[in-house]
């Protein structure tokens, strides 16, 4: 079950930084603290500083509804930033103003202890990873970073990171010489996040650290959201991030768990095809069923082409043979799309010119494609494993991970390549069933 208790209960009237004087809300972590993932993000935007949430904006739209399309719920993650306040004019914090903030992320952390934390943004990383020490005398912190300094691209490479509220916390060593001591406030805290002559010294205590905690969580980096939302080539890299937080929690759906995807290599089989197909009483309920269509091919032509009509369903019709066989396949082919409303292809620029130079013609007033609606309804990256992925919540079959680029069709395991090819049209169906309702509520 959930359990919702504050961690930060003086945070609201945290007055320890200029952050404070401009800001209209003090945006404090949202989610269960029993949470097993831990989100945490750079600094509230205006929406959040106006709202008093985290990630509620354009960017935390995009946050919580890929998560959700991992199958993460986002109300089960505790989800914060490293500054409760908004920056004037969205600038990044300074150092000092995240050394002052410190003592509620470490509340929140220690309150969660979660299994995983995703990083989001360099700054983050850089807060998390990071320690900075201050000491009398010096006007700048001595600097220790766990794993050396890491830019964003090498951190997300990464999977050995660790956090360890010990080092992290650094002043004192987790070994239960201080379970159930106050920690303290002191006082607004000048540029280095040190406590100020106007401190009040001993302070009110704004949490208690529980006794003999000692919290040891996976560490994830990720690109942020508002960086994906500015770049197609980060998007597709959040989308991937947000995929290896859904693995790593176990609760990432695979493809082709739910499925029934065939191959057929015969004339037996193209008959039991065509039979499926117009026997399924269900094709033809609400009018004619629409066919998902989806083709392999290289320099040799086409090998395969896969057709769906039912989500979770697929059939990969091997296109090579003498040509009896062939023969068959493409009369398969043209019955079956005859018999369909419209036909659904994933960027049908490429999969139609080799249909015809197969001889096989697709009438473009039945052309549907998913890679358009994609586009209309301003869905980034457009790739089809891409868009299944972050749409769908499935993690997909991707060519690469079958072939090297100049190995041939034909010499590839066939069993294989049926199963990608089959998973394709199944996704073009279900982006196709997805879209079409998204752009009639549009």
């Amino acid at each position: 079950m959930p359990s919702y208790v504050d961690p930060t209960p003086g945070v609201t009237s945290c007055v320890r930084c200029t952050l404070s004087k401009r800001r209209h809300s003090v945006v404090r972590g949202e989610g269960p603290t029993n949470a097993r993932a831990f989100v945490l993000g750079e600094a509230p935007g205006e929406t959040e500083d106006l709202s008093g949430r985290p990630f509620v904006g354009k960017a935390g739209r995009l946050l919580r509804d890929t998560l959700q399309a991992n199958g993460i719920d986002p109300s089960s993650v505790y989800i914060t930033n490293s500054v409760k306040c908004r920056p004037p004019a969205n600038r990044k914090p300074t150092s000092g103003e995240l050394a002052t903030c410190n003592v509620w992320l470490t509340l929140e952390l220690e309150a969660v202890q979660p299994d995983v934390i995703l990083l989001l943004g360099q700054t983050a990383i850089d807060v998390l990873l990071t320690r900075r020490v201050y000491t009398a005398g010096r006007k700048t912190p001595k600097i220790t970073r766990l794993y050396g300094k890491m830019g964003v691209e090498d951190a997300r490479q990464r999977d050995d990171l660790t956090y360890w509220s010990s080092w992290w916390r650094g002043s004192r060593p987790n070994d239960g010489n201080h379970a159930g001591e106050l920690l303290q406030d002191d006082g607004p805290l000048d540029s280095r996040g040190s406590g100020t002559s106007g401190g009040t010294g001993g302070g009110a205590a704004v949490g208690i650290r529980p006794e003999g905690l000692q919290v040891t969580s996976k560490v994830i980096c990720a690109y942020h959201p508002a960086a994906a939302l500015r770049s197609p080539r980060f998007m597709s890299g959040f989308v991937r991030d947000i995929e290896r937080l859904a693995e790593t929690l176990g609760v990432k759906q695979q493809a082709d768990e739910q499925h029934a995807y065939r191959w057929v290599h015969s004339m037996e089989g193209l008959d039991e095809l065509l039979a499926c197909r117009l026997n399924d009483p269900q094709a033809y309920t609400e009018g004619l069923r629409p066919l998902a269509l989806d083709t392999e091919f290289d320099k040799d032509g086409l090998h395969c082409y896969s057709v769906s009509w039912k989500e979770s369903e697929g059939w990969c019709v091997f296109f090579s043979g003498d040509s009896s066989y062939k023969d068959w396949a493409r009369r398969t082919l043209r019955e079956l799309v005859d018999n369909s409303s419209q036909v659904v292809f994933h960027n049908a620029k490429a999969d139609i010119p080799v249909l015809q130079a197969a001889g096989v013609r697709v009438p473009w007033e039945k052309v549907q494609d998913t890679i358009v609606q994609a586009y209309v309804l301003r869905k980034a990256p457009l790739g089809l494993k891409d868009l299944a992925s972050n749409e769908l919540g499935l993690k997909v079959i991707r060519l690469e991970e079958l072939r090297d680029p100049d190995v041939r069709l034909a010499d590839m395991d066939q069993a294989r390549l049926a199963h990608y090819s089959a998973q394709d049209a199944d996704l073009t169906l279900r982006l196709y069933h997805k879209f079409r309702k998204e752009l009639s509520e549009a």
